[in-house]
């Protein structure tokens, strides 16, 4: 197994496996845990988007480790970008930084490939990467860097962005954050929804299509686990369990029978999980009456380059159902404690076994089974370990594993 040590002061610290191709990975999820695990990434290794130098165009094909200070409770990847928190509430990002989104300030520069820790605060809570922005809460209070071309920063003005974290407000009761492509939705105490930037789609909920520039109310009762895509966002309605989703609906990653967009919270089916991709969204399925379907996972959208992939079969093209049992379902019979999806991949870790599993495109080598190449179903990545939690991006993909004992 490839091993690279995460090690702030050590730039570019390289160690390859045996001579075989290396692959890309990963947009998008968040974790929090209670103890620090190990960090995994693989897949694209351009733009520094894996936290490691790797040769111009090159991969990484199977998880490689970031040892060292891995430390981590929560990581999230981003689109080129990702950030992880450390258990000393130090928060860290690596990859693509034209946009000022890793937030670390400095000169100028078009990428970093080795974590770079953003500010000295050590009280992280949570992190959100998104397509060109970042934010992240820290005691309570929001803050964002990166691009801010539509007021996506949520700072009352559009500017080309802010290279350092920007409080956004003066509020500091934010619990939860999802950052999309131009756009952010979060969380505030009590399950208060408010969302903010572009809004062309009507991917802010708010019932209209005009951009905002400070963070707006979403009307429809409380919520939690807040997901965002590119152009279409999802959370769970606390009070019914209920999954809704608001936004583009142009390949059904809504609702099929009308590719309209829906610029409300509309609602979907019970749901333990929900994430937004590029142009698809994903279901974790939730128990209502005892029929045992809990942590089955169905898809719907646009299933890429590969008819089907994000279904985990080679189901039609246009298989765009939004409820369990109604052929969309992920093939094997699996059960997911966590899922993610972003753009042409996804991956779960099951339920019981914590296997890593993958499918969806795999030429950059984001699926992690060492084979470089597109599946049609989940396919098991190249290392064991207890994973806890798992994040795609844009070809590549990170995840979280416990920590082995010294």
């Amino acid at each position: 197994m490839r091993m690279v040590t995460w090690n702030i002061m050590a730039r570019r610290r390289r160690v390859f496996r045996a001579p075989q191709p290396l692959h890309r990975a990963l947009l998008l999820a968040m974790v929090t845990i209670l103890a620090g695990c190990d960090a995994y990434s693989w897949g694209d290794g351009s733009l520094g988007r894996l936290g490691y130098a790797l040769p111009a165009g090159t991969a990484q094909l199977a998880p490689a480790a970031m040892a060292g200070n891995a430390n981590v409770i929560a990581l999230r990847a981003g689109g080129h970008h990702s950030c992880g928190i450390l258990k000393n509430g130090s928060l860290w990002c690596w990859g693509q930084a034209n946009s000022g989104q890793l937030g670390v300030g400095g000169p100028p520069v078009s990428f970093l490939d080795t974590p770079t820790q953003v500010g000295s605060a050590t009280d992280w809570q949570v992190i959100a990467p998104g397509v060109f922005h970042t934010c992240g809460i820290r005691g309570g209070q929001m803050w964002c860097w990166g691009s801010n071309q539509y007021g996506e920063l949520g700072l009352g003005y559009t500017s080309s962005g802010e290279d350092t974290p920007a409080r956004v407000g003066a509020d500091s009761d934010w619990v939860n954050v999802a950052a999309g492509g131009y756009f952010t939705c979060g969380i505030r105490q009590g399950g208060f929804l408010y969302c903010w930037g572009l809004n062309d789609e009507g991917q802010l909920g708010l019932g209209d299509y005009s951009n905002r520039m400070t963070p707006a109310f979403v009307q429809g009762g409380t919520w939690e686990k807040p997901d965002a895509g590119s152009s279409h966002a999802c959370a769970i309605a606390s009070t019914t369990g209920i999954a809704h989703c608001w936004g583009s609906n142009l390949e059904g990653q809504i609702e099929s029978s009308v590719k309209l967009a829906y610029p409300s919270p509309t609602a979907l089916t019970l749901a333990r999980q929900v994430v937004a991709g590029d142009r698809a969204t994903c279901l974790r399925s939730k128990d209502a009456a005892g029929s045992g379907d809990n942590n089955r996972v169905f898809c719907f959208g646009d299933g890429g380059a590969l008819s089907g992939n994000l279904y985990g079969g080679s189901l039609p093209v246009g298989c765009r159902r939004t409820a369990p049992g109604s052929g969309c379902d992920l093939r094997g019979g699996f059960r997911f404690q966590e899922v993610d999806l972003r753009f042409e991949h996804a991956c779960g870790v099951e339920v019981g076994t914590r296997t890593l599993w993958c499918w969806g495109e795999g030429d950059d080598g984001q699926l992690g089974d060492g084979a470089g190449t597109d599946a049609v179903e989940p396919v098991a990545v190249a290392v064991t370990r207890p994973w806890t939690d798992v994040s795609t991006g844009v070809r590549h993909t990170l995840a979280l594993a416990v920590s082995q004992p010294p």
